[in-house]
């Protein structure tokens, strides 16, 4: 292909009607197995048994019997693997559509509709320009080359001067037309992944699917690559693949016109060239699919690998466990390593023909072609006319053998973001429809009016189990009441189910039976053994969840004082981060926690949850802390196995095994 053909000749996107057609010639191939099977089975087993000759058959053995049943039923197994394969790709080809569908239905059909449809317009728009564009090219080549060959100055001239100004022309279609095409994919991005994340952090649901194991349905592996890499390019790579249908059809319908109008035999082959070579890669290859969506899983197994090291990276020192993370990492190198083999494998096999198919393109329209070339039928430029259709035809048709592996990528990608985005579904349909039928623990937060009047919390007949299939009663029956300012302690060995019941009463769980009833989410605060710390310095962390600007420099310091932090801003240099800053691996797990004090200080909850929170404290801060919890007039539920903090409650609860339970209230101190 000459300079000006090629400037004009861009990717395009195959066609996938082409794929619910294709025929595999491995079922004719054991259909014929088959019958060679049969007949020469009765052929050896008549001669096998016959006396002498002109003889009668003796009677077939059992083991004979049996034997040619057995390769009989062998033969149906292999047709039907055949019959299996063969619907395959359809069936992948379906769901990658259906999948596609489901992925951009609201942006095309909800709020974001016009914006939508008026970049996706421009865009076509654009892209019949780009044929339109090509098959120009295609006529001014044609011309062009007649001229030479005919060595007319004149006509050379003119169309020389035509075609100077369609290749300054040219680059401007082409380029506005891929700037559409990005504009449209951004914008597809950016509404998926408000949508994907408002349903993600809505309902609890990344903290199910996060918590929950990987086989139960639910649980899904790596959601945060999810949400930015596979969001971004099924986005992209959806567009473009749109876009590039749009354009393989105009291409197509133009370019097949012309290359039939000039020489029909020449276009019969194009199609019978393009249909096998189509049928061979999708036959072979289809496994790419599997391998590349387990290439992903693998690879993102082993970057959070790194990144457990880099967030725990003083407690693995603390254990010496260098050799055992090394492995561990290595391990999930190793797996990705070892199916990457496997995919370059695969891509290596697809090569050698896709690869034999691009070059056999440059011989087969000249086998066709030159026989009424040599005889003068067919003037030059016609034959430069006739190749240039033939090539664009033929990518519209072939571009599956040439980019199948890309699309074994781009179709793994949207069976990830797919089923992630079910799995989120799933999980709030669920979630009502265990509220309809009454199988959840009813939780009712009591409104600032009724505050006054109502307890800080009741527990009516609770009963908790854990989520997921195991049945299991972690507390039965529990009733209690705690009045504004109490504060219970629970107790109990450990895995006994005291977490349990704190993420019952935080709104956290809900599998089970009975009522809680508790004040207003925003008016109750929760804090872990390891204390949530958010990308930013002290007073952000310490004004957490509020913004930091409700408070000032002079609120935090002292309640920082207070906690027996003071002088911390200044170790850190300041109390606002100017960039990211991960406190967790800077301060110590005692002083996060007493951070974490200093947030009930700034934000005054009515009430609060404390599980195991001063675990990391030595004895004279931990007593300052619940000093200031009592001091606070707050309603405290605390879990701790400590006896000494028993004088700073005023009721406990002792949980026992198989869901036994005592309360009792003691003298205040």
């Amino acid at each position: 292909m000459d300079a000006p053909s090629a400037f004009a000749f861009w990717t395009c996107a195959p066609s996938w009607n082409n794929v619910s057609a294709l025929s595999h010639p491995r079922s004719q191939t054991v259909r014929q197995k088959r019958t060679d099977i049969r007949v020469r089975d009765r052929a050896v087993l008549w001669r096998g048994n016959t006396g002498r000759q002109g003889s009668r058959p003796a009677t077939i053995s059992a083991s004979s019997s049996a034997s040619l049943a057995s390769r009989e039923r062998d033969g149906e197994n292999l047709e039907r693997d055949s019959a299996q394969d063969k619907t395959r790709a359809t069936q992948m080809l379906a769901r990658l559509v259906r999948e596609i569908k489901v992925l951009g239905r609201e942006f095309w059909t909800g709020p974001s509709a016009k914006t939508a449809w008026t970049w996706t317009i421009l865009t076509v728009v654009f892209a019949f320009l780009n044929t339109v564009y090509a098959v120009g090219i295609s006529f001014l080549q044609r011309a062009f080359w007649s001229a030479l060959s005919a060595k007319d100055t004149t006509k050379f001239a003119k169309f020389l001067k035509f075609y100077v100004v369609a290749i300054v022309v040219g680059p401007v279609v082409i380029t506005l037309y891929d700037y559409m095409r990005a504009k449209l994919s951004l914008l597809w991005r950016d509404f998926l992944t408000r949508s994907i994340l408002k349903s993600y952090m809505s309902g609890l649901a990344y903290y199910k699917v996060n918590s929950a194991p990987t086989e139960n349905g639910y649980g899904i592996d790596n959601p945060d690559q999810r949400i930015t890499e596979d969001v971004r390019a099924v986005t992209s790579q959806a567009v473009e693949l749109i876009c590039t249908v749009s354009v393989a059809f105009f291409d197509f319908v133009l370019f097949s016109i012309i290359l039939f109008r000039i020489y029909p035999p020449l276009f019969a082959t194009l199609l019978v060239y393009s249909a096998v070579g189509t049928a061979v890669i999708v036959y072979f290859g289809r496994r790419l699919v599997d391998i590349n969506a387990k290439q992903l899983q693998k690879e993102a197994d082993f970057r959070y690998g790194l990144v457990r090291v880099r967030e725990n990276a003083e407690s693995v020192a603390f254990y010496h466990g260098d050799a055992v993370e090394q492995a561990n990492i290595l391990s999930h190198f190793g797996k990705a390593f070892k199916n990457n083999l496997l995919l370059i494998s695969f891509q290596r096999n697809l090569g050698f023909f896709s690869s034999s198919f691009k070059y056999w393109i440059n011989v087969v329209p000249s086998l066709v072609i030159a026989p009424i070339y040599f005889k003068g039928a067919m003037p030059l430029g016609y034959i430069s006319q006739t190749y240039f259709s033939f090539f664009h035809v033929l990518s519209d048709l072939g571009l599956i053998v040439e980019k199948f592996s890309s699309l074994s990528t781009f179709s793994a990608g949207v069976n990830r973001l797919h089923d992630f985005r079910v799995a989120i579904d799933q999980l709030h349909q669920q979630g009502e429809h265990e509220k309809e039928t009454g199988t959840l623990i009813e939780l009712t937060e009591v409104s600032d009016a009724r505050a006054e009047s109502e307890p800080a919390l009741q527990i009516f007949s609770l009963t908790i189990e854990p989520p997921g299939s195991v049945k299991k009663e972690l507390v039965r029956d529990l009733s209690l009441s705690l009045e504004k300012g109490e504060r219970l302690l629970v107790s109990g060995e450990s895995g006994i189910g005291k977490s349990s019941l704190m993420r019952v009463i935080a709104g956290l769980w809900n599998h089970g039976s009975g009522s809680v009833q508790r004040a207003q989410l925003n008016d109750c605060m929760f804090l872990s053994q390891k204390p949530y710390l958010t990308l930013g310095l002290i007073k952000e962390n310490a004004c957490y969840p509020l913004p930091e600007d409700k408070f000032t420099d002079e609120q935090v310091r002292e309640a920082l004082e207070r906690v027996n932090l003071s002088g911390i801003d200044k170790r850190l240099g300041r109390l606002t981060a100017q960039n990211s800053t991960d406190l967790s691996s800077i301060l110590s797990l005692g002083e996060q926690q007493r951070l974490a004090f200093a947030r009930i200080l700034l934000n005054r909850p009515k009430f609060v949850i404390l599980d195991e929170s001063t675990s990391a404290l030595d004895g004279r801060n931990e007593q300052i802390m619940y000093k200031l919890m009592v001091e606070s007039g707050a309603t405290i539920v605390s879990v701790s196995n400590r006896p000494n903090l028993e004088q700073y409650h005023s009721k406990l609860l002792q949980l026992s095994a198989h869901g036994k339970w005592e309360f009792r209230s003691k003298g205040l101190f």
